[in-house]
């Protein structure tokens, strides 16, 4: 009977923020980060793990420094709905009981509708500034015997493979690139259906925005807007009772990453004073 035991050797340094940190188990996460957080240092397979159901592997927890264990990751990533929804593909001839189920992943992220004929909703968190690719897979689940069901075996019927926005006043910040037309809502069920697992159907992108202002000539320098909305503020009024100065003007660049080009970027423009509810203020 063998033990496994870990070994954690003192060094003397100037900077000791600076060593190499051990990661015995070859997993991606140091030795150490692991024992901060609870987690087993000799256990390869906790990548993929994820406690706080929030979207995001221990892996991608770990290099963009996320507490592992708080379900909200930060203005970084993106909440994204992902819907399910399987009606008609009931396989119930002879003595089977099985549901063709659809498996919508993205990202490592799966969902599929545990339920037949019930949709399957869950939110997900995706690292903006990035593309996913987004496949679908067919899964014979287990299930009950749906009522009113006899006769020969069939997997004719309908799918839903859906991205929805995870808060219904925000406006949408992703795109979908669907060129086989194999996502959405009520989607025929194919006999080659879908594609193999491995073969993305369509690309999520999460895009990562940036704008910069800059100052119109004449204009009194920008700052930084004080209110509970951030971002840069102009000066909107007549510096003098007869200055004709038009102060409202500035020059705003915005860049997406990925590129996106052809898409369109929604601003708004609005009082600093303007009591409007954060939710309404989307600048995408």
């Amino acid at each position: 009977m063998s033990q496994e035991s870990l070994t954690f050797l003192r060094d003397n340094a100037v900077d000791p923020a600076g060593l190499s940190e051990p990661d015995t188990d070859n997993d991606g996460l140091s030795d150490l980060w692991e024992l901060a957080h609870g987690l087993d240092p000799l256990s390869p397979n906790d990548p993929n793990a994820d406690p706080d159901r929030n979207g995001l592997g221990l892996l991608d927890e770990y290099q963009s420094g996320l507490n592992p264990f708080a379900s909200d990751p930060g203005p970084d990533y993106l909440p994204i709905k992902l819907r399910t929804l399987d009606t008609g593909k009931v396989n119930n001839g002879l003595s089977c009981a099985d549901c063709h189920t659809t498996e919508l992943r993205v990202n490592g992220n799966r969902l599929f509708a545990r339920n037949h004929g019930l949709a399957e909703e869950k939110v997900f968190y995706f690292r903006k500034g990035t593309n996913y690719p987004v496949s679908l897979n067919e899964l014979v689940h287990d299930i009950p015997r749906p009522n009113g069901n006899s006769g020969n075996p069939t997997n004719s019927g309908r799918y839903s493979a859906e991205f929805l926005v995870a808060n219904a006043s925000q406006p949408t910040q992703f795109f979908v690139a669907d060129p086989q037309s194999r996502l959405g809502s009520n989607k025929v069920w194919l006999t080659s259906f879908p594609t193999p697992a491995q073969n993305p159907v369509g690309t999520l992108t999460v895009p990562r925005i940036d704008l910069t202002f800059t100052n119109v000539t004449g204009n009194t320098a920008l700052d930084t807007n004080s209110n509970w909305n951030g971002g840069m503020r102009v000066f909107p009024d007549q510096l003098s009772p007869t200055d004709m100065t038009a102060r409202n003007v500035v020059r705003v660049r915005v860049r997406t990453t990925p590129a996106m080009p052809g898409k369109q970027v929604r601003l708004k423009s609005f009082d600093v004073d303007d009591p409007t509810p954060a939710s309404l203020d989307a600048n995408f």
